[in-house]
């Protein structure tokens, strides 16, 4: 039955034969978010791109040092410092 309402079920079900079945239906995945991210006006990536930076300046300046603190010992600290 070509062309009946199951036609596009079946044209799927071909493509998900095989050892890696998940790598045909993951690679069109992927080619519709590039062509997504790829239309995106200039407007909608600052609506992006602004709080990505808002929040990544506070981790940047407080929490890597607090984290390098707490995971670099005293005496490499103390060596440092004499350098």
């Amino acid at each position: 039955m070509r062309g009946g309402p199951n036609s596009n079920i079946t044209a799927r079900n071909r493509q998900r034969n095989g050892t890696f079945a998940g790598v045909a239906s993951y690679q069109l995945q992927e080619d519709a978010m590039k062509n997504y991210f790829d239309n995106l006006s200039t407007k909608t990536w600052l609506l992006l791109v602004i709080p990505a930076v808002v929040l990544a300046y506070p981790v940047a300046r407080f929490v890597v040092p607090a984290v390098l603190h707490a995971v670099v010992p005293e005496v490499v600290r103390s060596v440092l410092k004499v350098i």
